[in-house]
């Protein structure tokens, strides 16, 4: 049984991660009376690579952790300098070694621009990422490895490209009830940044409604047609090629938001028919607006919503060494659980949109493992942007958060559509595998752990009982199971009693940041440090 492993210490034996021998290392607490008594836990880096050293568990998908890739800037499989499909296979080892149980692909569908997310073709895939062929190879070596494929699915707009937009301009009938029209200036003249003329130098009576872009023209969902099309377009993938969900971009602004009944209506009738074909089918929503907002969707037959509190919290936890992350977190899933009791989340330090963590945390290597210690203990499913396992940089605007992942400089699966201009001396992943206190190496152990672990995979998110200035602490527990993550937020050592039962004998589940000393009944713990006792 899983349980038999709870009270065992694991370390870090070598920086290559061979498995070699398990340590079992129980700490025990003397409290003699009338005597205090410093004992001081020195103990070894926790392991990363806890295969075959325990009974084998594994966590089950959706609470898995997922890894984003934007695929222009993964890994080249063809030596054009450009990421695509092949180099994203050909690094499936990579993400496995790390413990990654899906990847999320930022869109591949054929587009005018670097991002994709403007469709020309829902049904094709852009040549400069590959062919079919080559989705069904990683699709099929990805899931032999048990890990799962989810690809961004952008059904708010189109792009000006689509043959559908050309035929709207053309005049065509059909077309033209496929885009949001008006001729009214007063209805332009509440969102002047979204309505357009098809062309500015000789403008019209007419002007299209786009959201994001001039380039990207929203879809009208009061169109039968255009719900029939986008279906048969996100059913193709499931049918075809066996894909796992879908991470659904924009997916609160189909409808603006006094109309949102008729989102939550068209998110129904697009899941349903998902599932028609893939009964577990996972989709994830990018939905701004917090839990209020997001909560329907959970009901509407999303598992979860990209959680952009909860990375705001993080971020300002870590920012201002205080915990600004329970009080808001308790309250969402508690909207959640009323909305659908099996809801899940998605949450993430960094994505493609904003600034990564690094960058928020003005560098600080040792803040920048700490959120990660926070991403990995909390519950549901964490996404790992790529390269922030190895503590990349990326800064607005957004083509500088996409810079080439760091595979060494010879490896040429290394992308080159752009130059690593943050990055120039952030270390590769090579030299960080050799380094075992390296920003890798962090995510690395984090993700092995909590694949091996039940209780930080699956366990309930409860509120601790300890309530101090620059603490951030949180129990996770299945059954009578529990374990307490405390999380020193401050850059000074701090003391307290983690509660009953701390005086007598603990079992140390993870600890980072340096050498903790219990005294008395008072565990001390240094800055910037992690530590999950089960007691």
């Amino acid at each position: 049984m899983w349980e038999d492993f709870f009270f065992k210490q694991y370390f870090l034996h070598d920086a290559n991660h061979l498995m070699r021998k398990i340590f079992y290392y129980l700490v025990p607490v003397l409290l003699l009376v009338g005597i205090g008594i410093i004992i001081k836990f020195k103990m070894n880096k926790h392991t990363g690579d806890l295969k075959n050293k325990i009974k084998k568990w594994e966590p089950q998908f959706p609470h898995a952790v997922s890894y984003q890739v934007f695929v222009r800037s993964f890994a080249d499989g063809n030596g054009d300098g450009i990421g695509d499909l092949e180099g994203i296979r050909k690094k499936l080892p990579y993400l496995s070694d790390l413990g990654i149980g899906a990847i999320w692909l930022t869109p591949i569908f054929e587009s005018p621009t670097y991002h994709k997310y403007d469709i020309v073709n829902y049904s094709n895939i852009d040549k400069e990422y590959g062919n079919l062929g080559q989705l069904k190879d990683l699709i099929t070596e990805a899931h032999k490895l048990r890990i799962k494929i989810i690809l961004d699915f952008a059904a708010n707009h189109t792009s000006t490209a689509h043959e559908w937009f050309k035929e709207a301009v053309k005049g065509n009938p059909e077309y033209k009830e496929f885009y949001n029209w008006s001729s009214d200036p007063s209805e332009w003249n509440k969102e002047p940044d979204h309505w357009h003329w098809v062309d500015d130098n000789r403008k019209g009576a007419e002007k299209y409604y786009g959201m994001f872009w001039r380039g990207m023209p929203d879809l009208n969902y009061d169109n039968e047609k255009v719900r029939t099309k986008i279906i048969e377009a996100a059913s193709y993938w499931i049918s075809e090629c066996d894909i796992d969900g879908y991470r659904l971009d924009a997916a609160s602004h189909i409808y603006p938001y006094p109309l949102r009944e008729k989102n939550h209506l068209w998110w129904k009738q697009f899941a349903d028919s998902m599932r028609k074909i893939k009964p577990d089918f996972y989709l994830v929503g990018e939905m701004w607006g917090g839990d209020t907002l997001i909560a329907p969707y959970l009901k509407s037959g999303f598992n979860a919503g990209f959680n952009f509190d909860l990375w705001f919290n993080i971020k300002a936890s870590l920012q201002n060494e205080h915990d600004e992350i329970c009080p808001k977190l308790f309250a969402a899933y508690k909207n959640y659980a009323a909305a659908n009791l099996n809801f899940s989340d998605a949450i993430f330090l960094s994505n493609h949109d904003n600034p990564r963590i690094m960058d928020e945390l003005n560098g600080n290597k040792d803040k920048a493992r700490q959120a990660a210690a926070i991403l990995f203990t909390l519950p549901y499913t964490p996404y790992v942007y790529y390269g922030d396992e190895l503590g990349m940089f990326g800064p607005k605007p957004d083509e500088h958060i996409r810079e080439p992942f760091l595979w060494q400089a010879a490896d040429p699966a290394l992308c080159k559509w752009e130059p690593n201009f943050h990055n120039a001396k952030t270390t590769d992943l090579n030299r960080q595998k050799d380094d075992p206190i390296s920003i890798y190496n962090t995510y690395r152990n984090l993700i092995q752990l909590r694949n091996h672990d039940v209780i930080l995979n699956d366990g309930q998110l409860i509120e601790s009982a300890i309530k101090k200035e620059g603490i951030l602490s949180y129990i996770r527990q299945i059954g009578e199971i529990k374990y307490l993550v405390l999380h020193n937020l401050t850059s000074k050592e701090i003391e307290l009693d983690p509660g009953a039962g701390f005086n007598q004998e603990i079992k140390i589940i993870y600890k980072s940041g340096g050498d903790f000393e219990i005294i008395a009944h008072e565990l001390k713990f240094p800055k910037y440090s992690t530590i999950i006792i089960q007691n």
